[in-house]
């Protein structure tokens, strides 16, 4: 939050998904570069390891057998978002 100039002032309320948005895609992507560029982190964008929803890591997880066992349809497109960011 607090890396997107036009959400920074609400960065520790309650009220930013509205401000989120309704930011440009551009901002949110150079916000997103800049926190991770800053960041002591390799991976910054982890899962949150809450001990119900998300007892252990997904890997360890899957390993296990303790995931959902449902249909899924994942693909891609080529060049998708070309326009917007390329």
């Amino acid at each position: 939050m607090a890396a997107v100039p036009e959400c920074a002032p609400l960065a520790k309320s309650n009220d930013t998904f509205d401000c989120l948005q309704s930011v440009n895609a551009s901002v949110l992507l150079t916000a997103s570069n800049t926190a991770s560029s800053s960041s002591s982190q390799q991976f910054i964008w982890i899962p949150v390891l809450d001990g119900e929803l998300l007892p252990d890591l997904p890997s360890k997880l899957q390993r296990m057998g303790q995931f959902a066992r449902l249909p899924v349809i994942a693909g891609t497109n080529l060049d998708e978002g070309k326009e917007i960011f390329g």
